[in-house]
């Protein structure tokens, strides 16, 4: 499902943090932004990024981290389809943007902080194949 407010759309089918349903023993994602300089002059889907720790694997947006961070956003909307983007339609320039994939918007966050783990980069990416794979595995069973 496809969702979003103003210019802005993210995939709710891909959302593994706060949109996502909760069953079970779950966890609050508790997050700071005191240390974000321009934090009330960025758009309103800087919020999109403290979701997005707890799928990135990366709880602090910090200098040493931002292509890090980027990479994996990268690499998931490659696997998954797309996060967080506004439509060319929309954007200024006319062409598809993906904000949590851009350096220059993510390092105006350095200094946020959240409780969601962070995750070592094999772990993370073994988790990124055997998640594509149990998808598949979901969708093979609804075809027969």
């Amino acid at each position: 499902m496809i969702s979003g407010m103003g210019n802005y759309r993210f995939n709710l089918a891909n959302n593994r943090g706060a949109y996502a349903p909760q069953k079970g023993n779950t966890m609050a994602l508790h997050w700071n932004a005191q240390s974000v300089k321009e934090w009330d002059n960025l758009p309103d889907y800087k919020f999109s990024v403290i979701d997005w720790t707890m799928g990135m694997g990366i709880g602090q947006i910090k200098k040493d981290n931002v292509d890090r961070w980027c990479d994996r956003a990268h690499f998931y909307r490659l696997v998954h389809g797309p996060m967080l983007w506004i439509p060319a339609d929309r954007a200024e320039d006319g062409k598809e943007y993906h904000p949590l994939e851009d350096r220059e918007f993510i390092r105006k966050l350095v200094g946020l902080h959240t409780n969601a783990s962070n995750v070592p980069q094999a772990t993370w990416l073994k988790r990124m194949y055997e998640g594509k794979v149990s998808d598949w595995a979901w969708q093979r069973r609804d075809r027969d």
